[in-house]
């Protein structure tokens, strides 16, 4: 993690604070749907571990680094990323298994 990050992380999240310590997880445009949390991870700027991983991960590295160069098409692919997922039907109890790798159905 960048140094000046865990500074001011460390600075913002002391360990004896009871005061809401929220931070963004997208630092540079908090409030914009863009790509500047790809681009906060790819300079090692991610706050969460699993964030980090997926940027240094070689299955993920190429999507992250292209996702953080996309720019203006980012919006469009989030977008179409959100109509997805809003598809997907929730499994309870024994319906669905939780998995290691998405590609592996357990026995």
């Amino acid at each position: 993690m960048d140094p000046a990050l865990v500074n001011l992380l460390r600075s913002r999240c002391p360990q004896s604070s009871r005061v809401d310590n929220t931070v963004f997880l997208d630092h540079s445009t908090p409030s914009t749907v863009d790509n500047g949390y790809y681009k906060e991870i790819v300079a090692k700027r991610g706050v969460l571990k699993v964030d980090q991983n997926i940027a240094m991960d070689g299955a993920t590295n190429a999507t992250v680094r292209s996702l953080a160069n996309g720019g203006s098409s980012f919006p469009s692919l989030f977008g179409r990323a959100m109509v997805k997922m809003g598809a997907i039907q929730v499994v309870t109890g024994t319906q669905g298994q939780i998995r290691k790798s998405c590609r592996v159905v357990k026995k």
